[in-house]
């Protein structure tokens, strides 16, 4: 349960981290 709860916080970061560096590029 704590792993899979990790993965999904990783998951929801590096999506953020995408988007801010697409809209840097965009840009």
């Amino acid at each position: 349960g704590i792993l899979c709860i990790g993965c999904v916080k990783r998951s929801r970061l590096r999506k953020e981290l995408t988007r801010e560096q697409a809209a840097k590029h965009l840009e």
